[in-house]
């Protein structure tokens, strides 16, 4: 099985779902400190990953997994370029 490197990430955010009362990851720093991960409150609940560094935003991702691999992989670092590139 192919499992994807995720980067490891130091959760600093948490709250009850107030439905279900279950506990959910509503932010996170990377361990190096350059990405944070925050759930935006809209539906669907996309995380933004943002380079923390600069404070712009790299990419949307459907979750904290997800947006966890882009980090990993170098996804947010590409989108993030191509953004500021003239």
């Amino acid at each position: 099985m192919n499992r994807s490197a995720l980067t490891p990430v130091t959760v600093t955010a948490r709250h009850r779902n107030w439905r279900t009362g279950r506990l959910e990851t509503w932010a996170a720093v990377s361990a190096d400190g350059t990405w944070a991960y925050v759930r935006e409150d809209a539906p669907g609940t996309p995380w933004l990953v943002e380079h923390a560094p600069t404070g712009q935003v790299a990419l949307l991702a459907g979750t904290l997994t997800a947006a966890r691999a882009a980090t990993a992989d170098g996804t947010a670092f590409a989108h993030l370029t191509k953004e500021t590139t003239p």
